[in-house]
Formats: C-alpha cells, structure tokens, sequence
C-alpha cells in the first residue's frame, strides 16, 4: 500500500493509504515530481485510487524521507506486483 496525502485545501490535507498495482506495462504509471507529488497518471490501472495532487509519502510503512518513489521501489519492492 502506497501512502498518500491528498490535499484538499491550501492547509488541510487527508492521509490515506491506497493499494496500487503494476499496469500491463509492468509500471505503476505515476509521473511524479522531484517532491513525490502525483503529475500524472500513464495509464489507468490506478486512477480509481490516485489523482495529480496527490503526494506519496511512504510505501508499506516505510517512509521516502526527501527520496525519490523510484529508488525505493527499486531497492524494497522491485519484484512486487503491487504495493
């Protein structure tokens, strides 16, 4: 499960925690920017959980710290269908 931080206002904010799975192309097609935020989705395996704005801020509990969502799929969850 990823989680996310859905802003819904300039200062409140809602945390969830959402499942996300690899699409046909073996992605989980989120483009991010350098700050995890959602820009866009590449395809639609998980447009019904995630949406541009949205925020990743941690993986299965563990936390991106100021690193990118890349690395840490890389590195923890390479193998995984879905987070």
């Amino acid at each position: 499960f990823l989680k996310i931080e859905r802003l819904r206002r300039l200062y409140r904010s809602e945390i969830l925690t959402v499942p996300v799975e690899r699409g046909d192309n073996g992605t989980f097609g989120l483009g991010l920017s350098d700050d995890n935020e959602v820009l866009r989705l590449h395809h639609d395996a998980n447009a019904q959980v995630i949406e541009p704005g949205d925020q990743v801020i941690s993986v299965e509990g563990v936390p991106l710290g100021r690193g990118p969502l890349s690395r840490l799929l890389a590195e923890r969850f390479a193998e995984r269908q879905a987070v």
